[in-house]
């Protein structure tokens, strides 16, 4: 069964200063990172959720792979945007939790590979393995 990114938005995790961009895949929660302050692109390919974040004015783009079967244990709050979801107190995905997959370039690195004008499809199967592109947002 292909799964989709069924609803997107912030959530407000307990004992932080800001909410954190996350999307909702069936009925689980996925937190993106709380280093991102512009909502980055993701897509859903086999069994990983893949998240695209740049920052042009920091000449920095991460790519993360998150496993749709990690499990949910952050406890947060849905704070805004997600118009398909009833907000509530959750239970989401650690963006930073074991199997995740990180791969983040700075700088020289930024420009010399062309990643701010790489698109996001590119870009994750070039540095992050994506297979397919099976959902956009």
């Amino acid at each position: 069964m292909t799964q989709h990114i069924a609803d997107k938005g912030k959530v407000w995790i307990k004992g932080t200063f800001k909410p954190v961009y996350a999307v909702r895949i069936d009925q689980k929660i996925f937190l993106l990172g709380s280093e991102m302050d512009v909502e980055p692109e993701t897509r859903v390919d086999n069994e990983h959720l893949f998240v695209d974040w740049k920052d042009d004015s920091k000449s920095i783009r991460l790519g993360r792979c998150i496993s749709l079967s990690a499990p949910a244990e952050i406890a947060g709050t849905l704070f805004n945007g997600f118009d398909n979801t009833k907000h509530a107190d959750i239970l989401a995905v650690n963006p930073s939790g074991e199997g995740t997959v990180d791969k983040i370039f700075k700088d020289a690195d930024f420009h010399e590979k062309g990643l701010a004008e790489m698109n996001t499809d590119k870009f994750l199967r070039t540095f992050m393995n994506m297979q397919s592109v099976n959902e956009a947002t």
